[in-house]
């Protein structure tokens, strides 16, 4: 069919529902929306979702009342609605690219400068705690925490049984949480 089959009536049997119409549509205008598509999408199946995304969406268009003002500019309907589905398949498929980007999580896990500047506070203030801690408290509570040193190991280097060794470190943890209150590190 030639272009001058484009109007106001030809619009009227698409919007009913006329079989012959619709398949003339199809037929007519989805060589168009294919060639458009190879230009921007590399995918088949987002190719073939897109195509028939758009032709079901100006079927739905025009049996929900909407109108065509130029049914002769019919190839450019076509071609904004393939577009709008297009941008629309490629947004469902991003869902982080609403976010602001104060939202956005660092992908790789590395700490920030921020979170460095601050562990390095942390370390300076439970140093000073730990030396504030009598020396034998000091030591157990580094081998124990901070160098994961094996409880058994501790016990021959310390000359005590597992019982007194928990008995110690017990002690050492509760002068432990003092000093740090007294340093500000934790809550009263």
């Amino acid at each position: 069919m030639a272009e001058q089959v484009f109007n106001f009536d030809y619009v009227h049997r698409l919007r009913i529902g006329d079989p012959v119409a619709e398949e003339h549509f199809v037929c007519h205008f989805q060589p168009v929306v294919r060639v458009w598509l190879n230009r921007r999408v590399r995918s088949p199946q987002l190719r073939q979702d897109v195509s028939q995304d758009t032709f079901a969406r100006i079927f739905s268009f025009l049996r929900g009342g909407g109108e065509i003002e130029h049914p002769e500019r019919l190839a450019s309907f076509v071609t904004a609605v393939a577009r709008n589905t297009l941008r629309e398949k490629f947004r469902e498929d991003q869902p982080a690219a609403g976010l602001p980007f104060d939202d956005l999580a660092l992908r790789d896990g590395a700490p920030g400068a921020d979170d460095l500047l601050i562990d390095r506070e942390r370390r300076e203030r439970v140093r000073e705690v730990l030396s504030s801690l009598p020396n034998r408290e000091g030591l157990l509570l580094r081998r124990v925490f901070l160098d994961g040193a094996d409880r058994a190991a501790i016990c021959r280097e310390m000359g005590v049984d597992r019982d007194y060794l928990r008995v110690l470190l017990h002690r050492a943890v509760n002068n432990c949480r003092i000093s740090m209150k007294r340093f500000d590190l934790i809550r009263h």
